[in-house]
């Protein structure tokens, strides 16, 4: 990579779109000491206000100043008081929130001023380079649902509403501003990962500078594990772009400062915090000579910071870029990190993994549904997201109607220490709220999409309530009806998955693709005269005809699928006689699929090389016989199901992959094991995914707990994981890493059923777009009654998926469908397996309100459904591969 001082480069410009660009640049003593003088010097122009007495011109300017604080609107209409006279109400026009925020903005100016006043200064410089701008929010102190669904859209889906790009010749500030004035501010993607995107969507450009600008002292994406974590997602490609960073405010923690100043030294670009705005000319000036000069000083950083790294003082672990100190930095012995340079992600993750996320605090589509008070059809499944979220604890009112809400709320405590000991909670009720039958003591811990903390200040919930509508957002004191710890996570999934379902796609109609095509299979099966079985296996011996007979030493029509050059091919040229079966393979077929065991398959395909490429060969007929012996008749036993996985899975590869690497890679704990097998996988994924969140690895838990119940299944000598997320009594089983790394491709796709990729949240709404349309054209009735009622069966089909539906069935029942996924390597058996179960509850669940219907799907214990049963329910539920991409 060349200098940067060249006018054929690409820079970028990550802009943080966070609230407080347009606040103003004042602290809370400052905002006190202008709050007084604005409301005396605005009341003192208004006849009304000095024909009042003394004491109630001070009565009028506290209240006034509480209006202003609590963000009320003062407007006509909302109060029998502003109705006394038209002069009265101009003054409360004048004294508005947004007017005494305009004159703050005016005397202190903003971030979004200061940053615009930057990019001013660098005009010049930016205006012959071809310029990208890229928009970025992450979240204040923790992740949240929200957090999660903007890291993991998919890149290519953002349009122009997060990007501008500027021709050579055509950048400027004030076009930046209309552009900013123009594009929607929500659900703005976090940063790190799009800067990987347009880096490599530009790598041939011979110079890639990136400018950051932040603005949220607690921005999830500075945190210095997210850092950490950036850096190495920016080394995939070719090479590493050049950073560079100004934080605006005095408010970012000194950790935070050095964690940016480590990230642009290390890729060889500068740091400033500007906190006021006589700073920004000289910043400005310092990144303009670093970044658009000829002689390459972005190389002296980056050896500058090698030094440091081989001394071991930096402030962050972050991979190493520079290669060979001795001699002049030139681009050749820059060598970014390649993939075999990864075993250090695993043990960053684990370290960032103990970070917090809060799951309380609604995404967009959530709220758009919660805040809906018109159940309209299309929101009335908000009442089952409003019963599910009452179970893991939460408890979510809105209100629509202007005036008071009816809650009383008991304020957090400060001690003299300045630590506060408590948090906002509900202290009593009164109507309207008092029929809603909230529970005292119930913590309040969010506005809309607003965290509540304990040092939110009562200024800012008091504004926040007066809008319309409001949702607020509880966590209830223990109940008895609460899920285990273990599943509150599948819980908060299937939450964020349903709600960009239901918000996202459009809703199944009868008469339309993809319900009308697959309604008309299902009607197409229930038509048929022979057995579901029965049909299967003609089918299977249907498509044996086309191979023929083998008279003496003649080859089969089905031997010309084998390549010639096959070992297989080879041997079958020098049989001189072969038996009857050989001859005949629809009766050995026929043979077979009466025995209907798959051990009886696997035996017979020792037998000879013949019967090896009769029976196990990859194509059509082969796999369809072994999927009926696994449906209709008896599976591996305890013992031999290992190596039946194993051989379903071909991990031959991956077992010796595992081999060499496990010299290089020595993990210190069972997360870190799981983590290096996923970055082996797919690190970029992995990267992008926990870099926007702040480096945190929210399926890491869960993953691993799965895993385990896997091999202690499959294994039949380990202990499960008990509910509390701890080992039950006895040694526990682990999957080997070859196994889990097959489960984790392709396609069984377990890295985004455990959301351990950034494609995995996408990936997941199609899923239950599948089940969606399944169980709507199996059971038409039920499916109208769920809908009717505002139930979305969507979410139990999540939840029960995110654990392989173990939560649900018997064990041997579970290691039947475990079989199926295996070998027909597709959910569509999880699919078949979900629309069973409603269907063999539809009777129990029609009739039956939300609340009951919910407790019943729920308690899996209380099913009460024989196995057998069960077992030929969902193999008479028709769902196909066909099918599946209908639907997509």
């Amino acid at each position: 990579m060349a200098g940067s001082g060249g006018e054929d480069g690409v820079f970028i410009i990550c802009l943080e779109a966070s609230d407080l660009l347009l606040e103003p640049m004042c602290d809370t003593w400052e905002l006190q000491q202008e709050l007084v003088p604005y409301v005396q010097a605005v009341s003192l122009q208004h006849d009304h206000f000095l024909k009042l007495p003394k004491t109630e011109r001070q009565a009028k300017v506290k209240i006034l100043m509480q209006q202003i604080l609590s963000g009320e609107s003062g407007n006509p209409g909302e109060g029998e008081e502003e109705a006394e006279s038209p002069g009265q109400i101009r003054m409360e026009e004048a004294l508005s929130p947004h007017r005494f925020w305009a004159h703050l903005r005016a005397k202190y100016g903003t971030r979004l001023g200061l940053i615009l006043e930057m990019l001013q200064l660098m005009e010049p410089m930016l205006r012959p380079r071809r310029v990208l701008v890229l928009r970025f929010e992450g979240e204040p102190t923790m992740p949240s649902a929200s957090l999660i669904f903007r890291a993991s859209q998919p890149l290519s889906s953002e349009g122009g509403a997060y990007s501008r790009e500027f021709a050579p010749g055509g950048f400027s500030a004030a076009g930046l501003n209309n552009w900013l004035q123009e594009v929607p501010s929500a659900r703005v993607p976090p940063l790190w990962s799009r800067l990987a995107a347009a880096k490599e969507a530009v790598e041939g450009s011979q110079n890639v500078s990136a400018l950051i600008l932040c603005a949220q002292s607690t921005s999830t994406e500075t945190i210095p594990e997210a850092l950490a974590v950036a850096g190495r997602s920016l080394c995939h490609g070719k090479q590493v772009p050049c950073l560079s960073a100004v934080a605006f405010g005095s408010d970012f923690t000194s950790e935070r400062l050095a964690a940016l100043e480590d990230l642009c030294a290390w890729s060889g670009g500068l740091s400033f915090n500007v906190d006021e705005p006589g700073m920004l000319r000289a910043a400005a000036d310092g990144l303009a000579a670093h970044l658009f000069q000829a002689d390459a000083r972005f190389l002296e950083r980056r050896r500058y910071y090698a030094q440091k790294q081989e001394l071991g003082t930096c402030f962050m672990d972050l991979p190493r870029l520079v290669k060979d100190l001795e001699g002049d930095a030139t681009p050749s012995r820059l060598t970014p990190l390649r993939r075999r340079n990864l075993t250090g992600l695993p043990a960053l993750l684990v370290k960032a993994s103990s970070l917090p996320i809060d799951y309380a605090v609604p995404s967009e589509s959530m709220l758009t549904v919660l805040s809906d008070v018109t159940l309209v059809l299309a929101h009335r499944w908000s009442r089952s997201l409003r019963v599910w979220r009452i179970r893991r604890g939460m408890r979510d009112l809105v209100f629509g109607e202007p005036g008071s809400i009816g809650l009383d709320f008991e304020e957090p405590v400060k001690e003299a220490s300045g630590a506060v000991s408590s948090t906002w909670r509900l202290r009593a009720t009164h109507p309207p709220a008092s029929a809603l039958k909230m529970e005292e003591g119930s913590e309040l811990v969010a506005i809309n999409r607003v965290r509540v903390t304990p040092y939110t200040p009562r200024s800012e919930v008091a504004r926040r309530i007066s809008s319309r509508p409001v949702s607020l957002t509880f966590r209830l004191p223990k109940s008895g009806k609460e899920v285990a710890p273990s599943e509150i996570f599948p819980m908060v999934v299937a939450e964020i998955v349903v709600s960009e379902l239901r918000e996202g796609l459009t809703p199944l109609k009868t008469a339309q693709p993809p319900l009308s095509s697959a309604v008309q299979r299902v009607q197409a099966v229930k038509a048929r005269k022979l057995p579901q079985h029965l049909h299967q296996a003609n089918s299977i011996l249907e498509s044996l005809r086309g191979w023929g007979t083998m008279p003496g030493t003649t080859v089969p029509a089905w031997v010309e699928h084998l390549k010639a050059d096959s070992p297989l091919g080879r041997r079958w040229t020098k049989v001189a006689s072969m038996d009857l079966f050989a001859r005949e393979p629809g009766l050995l077929y026929r043979v077979l699929l009466f025995c209907g065991e798959v051990v009886t398959l696997a035996r017979a395909s020792l037998s000879c090389c013949c019967w090896r490429g009769l029976l196990t060969a990859t194509s059509k007929p082969q796999r369809r016989l072994w999927s009926w012996a696994l449906r209709h008749g008896e599976g591996p036993s305890a013992k031999q199901r290992a190596g039946f996985w194993r051989w379903a899975l071909r991990d031959e590869d991956a077992q010796r992959a595992a081999a060499s690497l496990a010299a290089q890679v020595n993990p210190t704990s069972e997360e870190e094991t799981l983590l290096d097998t996923v970055s082996r996988v797919d690190a970029a994924s992995l990267s992008r995914l926990c870099s926007g969140l702040g480096g945190a690895v929210p399926g890491l838990e869960a993953a691993q707990s799965t895993a385990d119940n896997i091999a202690a299944a499959l294994g039949g000598t380990g202990r499960q994981r008990s509910s509390s997320g701890g080992d039950s009594d006895g040694s526990l089983t682990r999957l080997p890493a070859s196994m889990l790394q097959r489960l984790l491709v392709e396609p069984w796709h377990c890295q985004r059923l455990w959301l351990l990729s950034d494609a995995a949240l996408p990936w997941l709404v199609m899923q239950c777009r599948y089940f969606q349309v399944a169980i709507a054209a199996h059971v038409p009735n039920l499916f109208r009654h769920l809908i009717g009622e505002g139930l979305a069966p969507e979410l139990f089909f999540c939840r029960w998926l995110q654990g392989l539906f173990q939560s649900c069935l018997t064990p041997e029942l579970q290691l039947r469908i475990w079989d199926l996924f295996i070998f027909e390597r597709s959910f569509k058996v999880f699919v078949k397996l979900a629309v069973a179960i409603f269907a063999l509850l539809e009777k129990r669940l029609i009739g039956q309100d939300i609340e009951k219907m919910m407790d019943l799907l729920f308690d899996s214990s209380a099913w009460s459904i024989p196995q057998e049963e069960f077992w030929t329910a969902v193999l008479s539920v028709k769902v196909t591969r066909s099918m599946m991409l209908e639907t997509a």
